[in-house]
């Protein structure tokens, strides 16, 4: 049996300000599949303030989707990285 603690997804995205921008530019523009950041991510943008989740009624049966945008946190960081 390891000792190693468990990981769960990368942690690096709040100390690389490349992956941090490129995450928040997705949601920003509404980034469908492979280039919007991973569930785990956009949760942990939200811990942080930068990106809230807005309950759309789909019309449908089921669970209402969520769909995630920039807070003025997130538009911020956004437009303080744009004006380096």
């Amino acid at each position: 049996m390891t000792k190693t603690p468990a990981k769960r997804g990368p942690k690096e995205i709040f100390e690389k300000s490349a992956k941090l921008r490129k995450a928040l530019a997705a949601v920003k523009n509404g980034a469908e599949g492979e280039s919007m950041p991973s569930r785990f991510l956009l949760k942990r943008l939200e811990d942080r303030g930068m990106i809230a989740f807005e309950v759309v009624q789909t019309g449908g049966r089921g669970r209402p989707a969520h769909y995630p945008h920039l807070t003025a946190i997130g538009a911020g960081i956004l437009l303080l990285e744009v004006a380096e």
